[in-house]
């Protein structure tokens, strides 16, 4: 059986030939396998880019709520108000 590292090269394009399994060049069932292996990982890459994203920006809408009411709490009560909606609409 082939290591682990010359199925990597092949699915980086380093070997021309898929390596041998039991005798057997890698089905497409295990390329398939591959695939969505990789695409979860990009999906939960996006996920927590996103998520990210979304953290700082309700970081700086809090600030910015802040910076605006300043001592004025019915100011600050109606912003985060606001604030509060904005967020929900993340969900």
């Amino acid at each position: 059986m082939k290591s682990m590292s010359d199925l990597e090269k092949f699915y980086r394009g380093q070997l021309a030939k898929r390596p041998l399994f039991g005798g057997h060049r890698l089905s497409s069932e295990a390329r398939a396998v591959h695939d969505e292996v990789i695409l979860t990982g990009l999906k939960m890459q996006g996920v927590q880019e996103l998520t990210d994203h979304a953290m700082n920006k309700a970081v700086n809408m809090d600030q910015a709520r802040k910076d605006k009411a300043g001592n004025d709490e019915v100011l600050n009560a109606i912003l985060a108000d606001l604030e509060v909606g904005g967020v929900s609409k993340l969900k």
